[in-house]
């Protein structure tokens, strides 16, 4: 696996199921950005059509890094930790905030806002 970050590199896939040349990318619980950055995988890995028990597991994953920042803090990359408020909503189109309806009651069912990101 190839890390982003060379610090990173001695984090290896022991079974091999990641090529050793392919590029990863880690997310940390501490990470104020994380948790928004997996619910907009999910957001787009769903429209790919995704398999739903993957972006399942992914949104269990956003739910303990809140509650693991709610008990511990979290910090943009690399810098002091911090309590950070949650990110204001953009202003959406009626045709995006239909878009955001469509797995708003998923985000909502862990207690977070959602980040929507429109490629």
């Amino acid at each position: 696996m190839l890390h982003t970050r060379p610090d990173y590199a001695h984090i290896q896939d022991p079974h091999g199921k990641i090529p050793t040349e392919e590029p990863v990318f880690l997310l940390r619980g501490c990470d104020v950005a994380a948790p928004y950055a997996i619910f907009a995988w999910v957001a787009m890995a769903e429209r790919f059509g995704a398999d739903p028990s993957l972006t399942k597991t992914a949104l269990e994953q956003v739910k303990r890094m809140h509650e693991w920042q709610d008990a511990h803090g979290a910090k943009v990359p690399d810098g002091p930790k911090a309590r950070y408020p949650e990110p204001a909503m953009p202003t959406l189109s009626d045709e995006e905030r239909k878009l955001v309806s469509s797995f708003r009651d998923t985000y909502a069912a862990i207690g977070r806002h959602p980040i929507v990101l429109f490629v």
